[in-house]
């Protein structure tokens, strides 16, 4: 799944602006959470808020403080880098709604990260267009990278153009997965013409690139994966129905006159039985010897 989306560019009347990104760095952050918490800072670049100082926050254990960050700052998303042993290079992308009120996140852990800095070439300047690629079934089957489907096309969603053209696309970003280990990887595009008319497509490596798994998932709303089933009706015991047959169920005859037939031979097995039984107690009783 491709979603082509401008980033920055000149703009078009009536467009609504890209959603600004607030990046938090936690007061345990590493050196590689911090380095990627700047890359995705300058791919959002002028859309971005990113604070020096650090701030002891637990998103997952309380979203109160992050989400005051984000209003005060008029950020619709955030990311929250961390670092400990438990969860060693950790990043929390998360989004408000509409309110301005939390509405879910995801918690990633970052390996074989590869800042901007380790690649040479020019960086790219406000106004790059991007190629948003989605390669993989999980995105669209399973809830969480679902989840991160949806919170990554917010986050690098620009203003969109209804007849893009393909020519002034900058870069591309593409996630893909495979095996339970996404990839995420940044490259230039470079258009060539050498000796024709025809151009030549070309990608260089400019970062950030890096492999992420899935650690946990928040909801703060029902309205996030709609397609999710609801649970079932709980079991009153006092509002029972009596179970009926249907029409494709009794529409034989010979069903229905066999039904009837063996109902008639119990109830008179039933009054025969009952008859035999009353004329035993009259015979033992006319036997008995009452003494007055």
């Amino acid at each position: 799944m491709a979603v082509n989306q401008g980033l920055h560019g000149d703009l078009n009347v009536g467009c609504t602006k890209p959603k600004k990104v607030l990046f938090v760095k936690g007061n345990n952050s590493n050196t590689l959470t911090n380095l990627l918490l700047r890359d995705f800072s300058r791919l959002k670049r002028p859309y971005s808020v990113f604070p020096p100082e650090k701030y002891d926050i637990k998103p997952f254990e309380d979203a109160s403080k992050i989400l005051e960050l984000a209003q005060q700052n008029e950020c619709s998303l955030f990311m929250f880098s961390s670092h400990n042993k438990k969860r060693p290079n950790n990043i929390i992308i998360g989004r408000l709604s509409e309110e301005q009120l939390m509405k879910d996140m995801v918690e990633i852990g970052i390996d074989n990260f590869f800042s901007m800095q380790h690649f040479k070439g020019p960086k790219l300047p406000q106004g790059s267009r991007l190629c948003l690629v989605f390669d993989g079934s999980v995105f669209q089957e399973r809830d969480d990278y679902r989840l991160i489907r949806d919170i990554l096309v917010e986050l690098f969603a620009g203003h969109t153009r209804e007849c893009p053209k393909l020519s002034k696309v900058d870069y591309n970003v593409k996630i893909s997965c495979v095996d339970e280990c996404a990839k995420f990887e940044s490259s230039r595009i470079c258009t060539k013409y050498k000796g024709s008319k025809v151009a030549k497509i070309e990608y260089e490596d400019m970062g950030p690139n890096f492999d992420f798994k899935v650690r946990r998932i928040k909801l703060f709303t029902t309205e996030t994966l709609m397609d999710i089933p609801e649970a079932a009706d709980e079991f009153d015991p006092n509002c029972m129905e009596t179970p009926l047959l249907t029409e494709t169920e009794n529409s034989d005859p010979s069903f229905n006159e066999k039904f009837v037939t063996n109902a008639k031979d119990e109830s008179r097995k039933i009054e025969r039985g009952t008859k035999r039984n009353n004329d035993d107690l009259d015979e033992r009783l006319k036997r008995m010897k009452f003494v007055d």
